[in-house]
């Protein structure tokens, strides 16, 4: 059968694959340790272990009655891109239980960015 050669050939390269590339990749994507309270059991459900290895990364909290109130938490940042600055930059406030701001309406996210500009003039 094709798919159980491929399915062999494929497991026995698996162990060369998992000490090198894979391990190169998980460096460049780490942005711990953040030890964390909780376990399988708990709210902030995190594992068994100091090492994360699942749980909620995303969460948000939506306020019906006024949008721009909404908060949420991410991590570890805004980018998928590890080169970029924004990869990690909603790690602290994720390790810290810590959540941000959601602005929905146009004038909030207009406002804010006014002020963005008044603070730092090159942005």
């Amino acid at each position: 059968m094709e798919a159980a050669r491929i399915f062999r050939e494929l497991t026995n390269r698996l162990p060369a694959w998992v000490g090198g590339k894979n391990g190169e990749t998980r460096e460049r994507l780490e942005v711990g340790p953040a030890p964390r309270g909780g376990n399988s059991y708990t709210l902030n459900s995190t594992g068994g272990s100091d090492n994360q290895r699942f749980g909620a990364s995303f969460r948000i909290i939506a306020n019906t009655a006024d949008w721009d109130q909404s908060v949420g938490m991410s991590a570890p940042g805004q980018s998928g891109d590890p080169e970029s600055p924004f990869y990690d930059n909603l790690f602290e406030l994720w390790a810290n239980e810590k959540f941000f701001p959601v602005y929905y309406s146009r004038e909030k996210i207009d406002r804010v960015a006014q002020d963005v500009i008044a603070l730092d003039p090159e942005k």
